[in-house]
Order: structure tokens, then sequence, then C-alpha cells
């Protein structure tokens, strides 16, 4: 079948469906390159929040807790019965403060809290 041969309407009709093909083409194409770069942004964000918190946990155990365990455990080895709270090992709020400002050095813009109904009181 020659184009000449073909009504004026099956001409315009075609013409229409190949310019809506490539239009529906780089609209695909677009689409794809836009959201492959934010899958690949959103996956280097939450990376990088999860490396800064193993960063400020490993911080806080080289810094803090075990210089204070050294402390404790040559105390302990003259007395028998031990029973000291050791706020820097036993206390998980203060763990998880010193753990989070230390993240938030590293990431200020990033706001991570974590907030109780009821904050857990040890009862008396």
């Amino acid at each position: 079948m020659k184009p000449s041969s073909l009504k004026i309407g099956t001409k315009f009709s075609l013409a229409i469906a190949l310019i809506l093909l490539v239009f529906c083409v780089i609209f695909s194409l677009i689409l794809y390159t836009h959201l492959k770069d934010r899958v690949i942004e959103d996956a280097e964000e939450k990376t990088l929040i999860i490396m800064t918190q193993i960063s400020a946990v490993g911080d806080y155990v080289k810094e803090v807790l075990r210089p204070r365990m050294y402390d404790v455990l040559q105390n302990i080895s003259d007395k028998e019965d031990f029973e000291d709270f050791i706020v820097e090992a036993m206390s998980t709020t203060h763990v998880r403060l010193e753990v989070m400002s230390r993240f938030n050095k590293n990431l200020p813009d990033l706001c991570l809290q974590k907030g109780f109904y009821e904050t857990p009181q040890p009862e008396e």
C-alpha cells in the first residue's frame, strides 16, 4: 500500500499515533532517568545516616565506655562485692543521648529524636 493511496483520515491517524508514540518514549526516558537518580540519592543519604550512626557508636565506645570500664575493672580487682551503677554502660538513656550527640555533630541538619509519652523512670 502506497502512502498516496491512503485516505486523508488514515494518514492523519497514523501521523498522530507516530507523534504520540515518540512523545511517550521521550517522556518515559526522562521519567526513568529522573527516578533512577532519585533512588540513587535516597540510597546514598540512607547509607550516610547508617554509617554516621555506626561511627558515633564506635566513637562512644572508644572515647567514653572503654576508658570507664578500664577504671572500673582496675578498682574491682581489690573488692569482692562491686555493685556500683556504671552510668556509661548501664543507662540506655545516657548511651542514646551520648551517641546521638556525636551523630548530630556529623549530620547537624538531620534531626532524629525519639519521644516518650511516659518517660521511663525507675520505681522507687
